[in-house]
């Protein structure tokens, strides 16, 4: 493409000139162009975003010889281009959405670096699920609930439009992900056995519900910070709580699709206490203290030791697992002893008896 047709000013009138580019200062992109019967020509495609001024050096020699050298600054002009790709942000969503849901946030690449665009969904390939979404500025959005029993699959076609009104259209497939499950142990009545998971988990205090999420392609766990909760980023912690308790988890897949779930815990003030029925307290170490499985969940209560004609040989409110087989500081015999243990000022007690073996 011929750039310019070059002339010289020279005070012979009636000279003839001959041009060529050389080199000096500001030769810098003489190999860009070229020169041929006086006109300038450029060698490549220019590109206004890549490189928006050049430089170059050029040489008038005159019939006689006579030469003169000059420097020109060619600059580009730009020109508007066609966006060349629509990006979105995510093309996925969990099922049981709620309706406005952000599903994705577009962004499109363009030549033109400070281009602005507008978007829209358009009729054409591709826009079978136009009806399931909305668009809204750069945001696409959910306009039914999904459910992945029925559909797991939609199709949009979406066109870019940059501020000049030149404009690209793509379709593209939104993925539906099934929810997952949360499910949690309880435990049978008085006893430690733990239920079947389920969705309404029951556990006696002081005692744990085992949960769990279940689901494919998740990445990500992010438990709410209860008390109780032994993890707060895997997919199964161990729930421990002092009272009924709900626990929700924000869970996210490998799309960046997240969802919440809850589950809750309810927790029973039954009093499943389990207490030893031996002691030998010979200070190895073991069993040398009477211990009440779980009493620690029930501080509040009272304890009341006798022999066998009814004495009593220890009492404590509060007790803590830390009779030794002592009455008045002396080592009682091996024997049977019976105890009665109350809670809430008597409310509620628990009989049993303690083998002292030595």
């Amino acid at each position: 493409t011929t750039l310019a047709t070059l002339s010289s000013t020279d005070v012979d009138a009636g000279d003839t000139h001959t041009y060529v580019l050389v080199s000096g200062t500001g030769e810098t992109d003489n190999s860009r162009f070229e020169i041929s019967s006086g006109e300038l020509k450029v060698r490549e495609i220019f590109n206004f975003e890549n490189k928006s001024s050049y430089s170059i050096r050029i040489r008038t020699t005159d019939a006689g010889g006579l030469s003169y050298e000059s420097i020109f600054q060619i600059n580009i002009r730009d020109i508007n281009e066609v966006p060349t790709t629509i990006i979105i942000s995510k093309q996925n969503s969990y099922e049981e959405n709620s309706i406005g849901d952000i599903i994705g946030i577009m962004s499109t690449i363009d030549q033109d670096v400070a281009d602005s665009h507008t978007y829209s969904l358009v009729s054409g390939i591709g826009s079978t699920d136009n009806a399931s979404f909305t668009i809204t500025n750069m945001q696409i959005r959910a306009a039914q609930i999904f459910n992945y029993a029925l559909k797991d699959s939609y199709s949009i076609r979406i066109r870019t439009t940059d501020k000049a009104g030149l404009s690209l259209e793509q379709y593209f497939t939104f993925t539906i992900s099934q929810k997952p499950v949360i499910t949690g142990t309880g435990n049978e009545t008085y006893s430690k056995s733990p239920t079947t998971p389920g969705s309404s988990p029951s556990i006696s205090k002081g005692y744990s519900s085992n949960l769990n999420v279940s689901g494919s392609d998740i990445v990500s766990y992010k438990w709410n910070l209860n008390s109780g909760l032994s993890s707060t980023t895997i997919s199964n912690p161990v729930a421990t709580p002092d009272i009924t308790t709900t626990y929700t988890v924000e869970v996210t897949n490998r799309f960046g699709s997240s969802i919440r779930l809850a589950i809750t815990v309810q927790v029973a003030e039954d009093y499943v206490v389990k207490a030893m029925n031996i002691m030998t307290p010979n200070g190895d170490g073991e069993n040398d203290t009477w211990v009440i499985e779980n009493l620690s969940s029930y501080p509040n209560n009272e304890l009341k030791i006798m022999d066998r004609a009814g004495k009593i040989i220890y009492t404590k409110k509060g007790y803590a697992n830390d009779w030794n087989g002592q009455y008045n500081g002396t080592d009682i015999p091996a024997g049977t002893y019976f105890y009665i243990l109350t809670f809430d000022g008597g409310a509620r007690s628990k009989k049993g008896f303690i083998s002292i073996v030595k």
